[in-house]
């Protein structure tokens, strides 16, 4: 039996920006907010695993994205929202799947150390803890929303 990498931590985290969960039997989608963060992680401490976040990969940090009716590009976002108070920016490594930050002392794998930077990421449903990777979670992508949306 396979190790889920969730726990309720990793649950808690996206739990402000209402991350799409699916259940992958049921083919039902819900969001994970505190009317069910109990019911999904008793599911999760008993072995199941069926129900799996919809995150974004990474890589769409440098791809343009549609998040709340505005398209662009996070990486440029988040470079932009660091340049105001520090000379910080961001790259992917896509060779080995890193977000690298550059400073004045050169490159450093980012410890995400800032909150604003997590908060940013986690608003964006970043998958920054790897979950798509090991199986946890799904990812997410611009035409799953527009399907999604066409079917409301």
């Amino acid at each position: 039996m396979r190790i889920s990498k969730i726990t309720l931590q990793v649950l808690s985290a996206y739990l402000p920006y209402k991350v799409q969960m699916v259940n992958i039997t049921l083919d039902r989608k819900y969001k994970l907010g505190t009317n069910n963060i109990e019911q999904v992680w008793a599911r999760y401490a008993e072995g199941e695993t069926h129900n799996k976040p919809l995150l974004r990969p990474l890589s769409d940090l440098t791809k343009e994205i549609e998040h709340n009716g505005e398209r662009f590009v996070p990486i440029e976002r988040l470079n932009e929202l660091n340049n105001k108070s520090d000379h910080v920016q961001y790259f992917l490594d896509d060779e080995n799947d890193l977000l690298l930050k550059h400073t004045n002392n050169g490159y450093n794998v980012l410890a995400l150390s800032i909150i604003t930077d997590i908060q940013f990421l986690l608003s964006l449903h970043m998958d920054i803890f790897g979950l798509i990777d090991s199986g946890d979670a799904l990812p997410l992508t611009d035409k799953l929303i527009e399907l999604n949306n066409n079917k409301s």
